[in-house]
């Protein structure tokens, strides 16, 4: 028998992994995201780019507290040299979204300065593009970093490993949208 999402679709070990993995590469650098994305609602003078540099920075710190979390609880499963790899890309992740805040806060600054519209759309497209390097390289750190953990997990730790990461990739994700928006993608 298989294991079913709410939606009747089995549930595969090695998504589950890949998952968990994302996510770990997000903030296990940010290989996987933050409460405080949702801590409340913009203000009347507070644009869409200005918010988006503290929203990188506190996605960045949920995420880096969820990769800490995983590699404290699954360190020890690893070899030395697994986790030299994992800590690489915990170091990786982190490093990507120090960039991509850095970009947002290029954009804010400039709006706050009143600007002009290009130069403004040219910085929020260059934070766009790195929200998209970003993302597909935790992608890709997920998928280097599953045959690793995959063995290492019990199915019970791969379901709230599966959990946490999903929620995690979504505030991601809506992170990505409202920063291809102030980009008007």
């Amino acid at each position: 028998m298989h294991n079913r999402e709410p939606g009747g679709e089995a549930i595969r070990p090695n998504l589950v992994l890949t998952r968990l993995l994302a996510g770990m590469t997000f903030s296990l650098a940010l290989i996987f995201i933050a409460p405080a994305l949702a801590s409340g609602a913009p203000s009347a003078s507070s644009s869409p780019a200005a918010q988006l540099p503290r929203e990188v920075a506190e996605f960045r710190k949920s995420m880096t507290s969820q990769l800490d979390h995983y590699f404290q609880d699954y360190g020890d499963r690893l070899s030395g040299r697994e986790r030299v790899e994992m800590d690489s890309l915990r170091s990786q992740v982190d490093q990507e979204l120090v960039a991509l805040q850095g970009k947002t806060r290029i954009t804010a600054r400039l709006e706050s300065r009143n600007a002009s519209k290009a130069a403004l759309m040219t910085a929020a497209r260059t934070a766009a593009r790195a929200f998209d390097r970003t993302y597909a390289r935790a992608i890709a750190g997920l998928q280097r970093v599953q045959p690793i953990l995959q063995p290492k997990l019990s199915l019970f730790e791969a379901f709230g490993a599966k959990s946490d990461l999903d929620e995690q990739l979504s505030r991601f994700e809506e992170l990505g949208m409202r920063i291809h928006q102030v980009a008007g993608n």
